[in-house]
């Protein structure tokens, strides 16, 4: 499953930028569920320049700034780590 972040109105994009990249894995990933049921997480970030360059030629750039990507062995095992005590306590 993959998700598309957005960078909340007031929040400098290099603040969230860093929170993505740096702060949320270490936690996330320490959770028992997600080590249980995520054997993939990775993360794409948004390039300014990436993004100037596609829109020269007429290439649709979405407005997120994260997108995340999760591979678990089934649908129920990646839900469970959403619907989890332990995720929303994180």
């Amino acid at each position: 499953i993959a998700g598309s972040f957005k960078c909340k109105a007031g929040v400098p994009k290099a603040e969230f930028g860093n929170f993505w990249l740096n702060k949320h894995p270490k936690p996330f990933n320490s959770l028992d569920i997600v080590k249980k049921n995520i054997f993939k997480y990775k993360q794409a970030h948004s390039n300014k320049m990436v993004n100037q360059s596609m829109a020269k030629h007429d290439l649709i750039i979405v407005p997120f700034n994260v997108m995340a990507t999760f591979k678990a062995a089934s649908f129920k095992d990646l839900i469970a780590v959403f619907t989890s005590e332990e995720y929303h306590w994180c």
